[in-house]
């Protein structure tokens, strides 16, 4: 099974610089998505939209609005990728893979037993070889994986959930985080990469002890 790429770009996504840049690539991405699985998506995608309103509404100001959609928005990217994740590891084949990854790692093995290639050459099939392992080893651990990505998507749907009843029932502007701290390292670059679930393109940025989380005035 080939795996779906996906593309992020963190900096742009958390700060806004071209919002609608990254709108575009999270509905790019959501168009991936399965019917069933596009559903689910988009009630989200309505439920951050309603924030927005609800914020317009009271009065907020541009900034606060711009500061509220980028963290929005962000929250979304990383919550379509993470549909995108759960999409992938439940259409693997795992016999396939594994036998593809077996494969892979005898004709590895075979070149690393030959006396005449580069010291150069034979380190960097070595660290292939190790790849390669690592992504056997992931494999069997499907059922984990699922369940920590279906334990994040709905992290992220409880806290849109509770920014709009803030937003509705409060009388005074609330701060919200954006900065989602991850139960599942799907999104991590290195561990996609070895995974082989998402790409090793540069990953959404989520919440490490020295982040500074973005906040939106609601």
């Amino acid at each position: 099974m080939e795996v779906q790429r996906i593309r992020a770009e963190p900096d742009q996504l958390r700060h806004g610089g071209g919002n609608g840049r990254a709108e575009e690539q999270r509905e790019q991405l959501a168009d991936q998505l399965k019917r069933e699985t596009r559903a689910r998506y988009d009630i989200w995608a309505r439920r951050g939209e309603q924030i927005l309103e609800r914020q317009k509404a009271t009065g907020a100001d541009a900034l606060a609005l711009e500061n509220n959609r980028a963290a929005i928005g962000h929250l979304l990217m990383i919550y379509v990728r993470l549909l995108l994740a759960r999409q992938n590891l439940l259409a693997q084949d795992i016999a396939t893979a594994r036998d593809k990854l077996q494969q892979e790692r005898a004709a590895l093995d075979a070149e690393l037993a030959r006396a005449d290639i580069s010291d150069a050459l034979r380190a960097s099939k070595t660290a292939t070889r190790q790849l390669l392992e690592q992504r056997a080893e992931k494999l069997e651990n499907r059922g984990q994986a699922l369940a920590e990505v279906e334990s994040d998507l709905s992290r992220i749907e409880a806290h849109l959930d509770l920014s709009l009843e803030q937003a509705i029932g409060s009388a005074r502007p609330l701060a919200v985080s954006d900065d989602i701290q991850l139960a599942t390292q799907l999104l991590d670059s290195e561990y996609s990469a070895a995974f082989g679930v998402v790409s090793d393109e540069p990953a959404v940025e989520t919440s490490t002890p020295s982040h500074t989380a973005t906040k939106v005035q609601l």
